[in-house]
């Protein structure tokens, strides 16, 4: 059985094509244009087409079974009632809406409710406050309107069905954690009506390709579609970390981490996230916005261009580095400031391009090591590790991972977990089974086991870093 996952990711087109006895046949991702890229958002239909020419790429002369649909659980996406977008696609990297929602945190009261309701503090990073935002500041009406997401659009595309997973909404800031269905103080605080969301449903349910989409993709009408969930929970589900006592660590355009748990742990100060999980249980966390893009702004404009192994090669661990705050993009987890500056502190005459490089990798996985022990607090510690994304590609990067955290860490040749997650969901949604998932991963994992030595070090730079955060507005 062959399963082509479709995924719109926050900057890329991705599709994969799976078989249950061989594994991975076939993947292809594609960066998006710059043509369809503006300020935070992208072009609904152009973002589509890009993931639909890719799935009928690698579909070409292989008989397709099954659709596995994947989008971001942040994503924002506001159409007619004929279901044509009457906006581009609004993603978290949007900051417009950062001094609207700023504003609306100041009301702890206000905050600590939606909170404790949904899992999600308000943030211009969620959907439903980012429409808030476009309804009040931007005189969008939307009275007449569909709302949903990137991933959700391409599932209407595909199949002509207005659907929503549990799952998706929950990451976007609409779904009551308690009763698993929307929120009504959301609904009334943004300002629409349930009618104008997706129907709720689970990976369980699926509906035929339509026609005119089997046509778009180049493969037979009427085969199964599975409705869209988002990247986050489709990583922890193709990472096989489903199970108390396993984290995820995902690093690439932004970094995440993740535990799941059947209950709802939720902190007094708002530092973490809950969102519901593919099979309705709960998944716990922290997000930073700055991980790989850091990165790459770094090297862009910074270091000439300079190739990653040039870089590396200039790295020292010295105490005298100078320290990197990755807030570019503002700060999700653990201070949701959307308006938090990055940027360097104790720069010296003695500083090379090198010690600034090593202190960009570094300070990324300070932000990642302040999520992780927000997320303990809640959870416990976990049992193992796993970690995905770009950050794989460094194994010095990897490794001060590993240091800095002082766990062990299990490390997956396959470094595009969601697109296997989305690949996983299909065929349970087809077989309806409680198989074991592991039957599906062909994957060879490694283990990273932190440097002792390092500890120390670590601890005392983990201290500058704090320092220089306390400091930043």
């Amino acid at each position: 059985m062959n399963i082509l996952v479709l995924e719109a990711s926050t900057t890329s087109a991705k599709a994969m094509v799976y078989n249950d006895a061989l594994g991975m046949i076939d993947i292809s991702i594609a960066a998006y244009p710059e043509e369809i890229k503006h300020k935070g958002t992208v072009l609904t239909d152009k973002v589509m087409e890009c993931v639909f020419e890719l799935g009928k790429h690698i579909s070409r002369g292989r008989k397709i079974d099954a659709i596995s649909v994947c989008g971001t659980w942040l994503s924002l996406v506001v159409c007619d009632r004929s279901m044509v977008p009457k906006m581009p696609t609004y993603s978290w990297t949007y900051m417009g809406a950062v001094e609207t929602i700023k504003e609306l945190r100041k009301d702890k009261d206000f905050s600590l409710s939606m909170y404790m309701r949904t899992g999600c503090i308000p943030h211009s990073i969620y959907a439903a406050y980012r429409l808030y935002h476009l309804i009040r500041e931007k005189s969008l009406d939307v009275s007449d309107s569909y709302i949903l997401g990137q991933g959700s659009y391409m599932f209407y595309k595909l199949t002509g069905e207005r659907v929503e997973t549990t799952c998706m909404m929950s990451g976007g800031g609409w779904i009551n954690l308690n009763d698993l269905d929307y929120d009504s103080e959301v609904l009334s605080f943004v300002g629409i009506d349930k009618s104008q969301l997706g129907r709720l449903e689970s990976y369980g349910n699926n509906y035929p390709l339509t026609s005119e989409a089997a046509e778009m993709l180049g493969i037979d009408p009427g085969i199964p579609v599975i409705p869209a969930h988002p990247d986050g929970a489709l990583n922890q589900t193709g990472a096989l970390a489903l199970e108390n006592g396993i984290m995820t660590i995902s690093i690439g355009t932004s970094g995440a981490i993740r535990m799941s748990k059947e209950s709802i742990e939720l902190t007094d100060d708002f530092s973490t996230w809950c969102y519901v999980s593919p099979e309705n249980k709960y998944i716990h966390g922290g997000a930073i916005s700055g991980a790989t893009n850091c990165v790459d702004w770094y090297r862009s404009n910074l270091a000439d261009n300079i190739s990653f192994e040039g870089l590396e090669a200039e790295i020292r661990y010295d105490l005298n580095n100078p320290t990197f705050l990755p807030f570019l993009y503002g700060e999700r987890c653990p201070g949701w400031n959307d308006d938090k500056k990055g940027g360097f502190s104790y720069i010296t005459g003695e500083t090379s391009i090198g010690d600034c490089y090593y202190s960009v990798l570094e300070g990324i996985l300070m932000n990642i090591r302040q999520c992780y022990e927000e997320v303990i607090k809640s959870t416990g510690k976990p049992a193992q590790i796993k970690v995905s994304g770009g950050i794989l590609k460094s194994r010095l990067w990897t490794q001060m991972l590993a240091d800095i955290l002082q766990q062990e860490i299990t490390c997956s040749d396959i470094d595009q977990a969601s697109l296997l997650g989305g690949a996983i969901l299909a065929f349970r949604s087809l077989k309806q089974d409680e198989a074991p998932i592991n039957e599906f991963i062909l994957s060879k994992d490694y283990q990273v086991n932190p440097n002792v030595e390092m500890n120390s070090f670590y601890n005392e730079r983990y201290t500058q870093y704090l320092q220089a955060y306390t400091k930043s507005n």
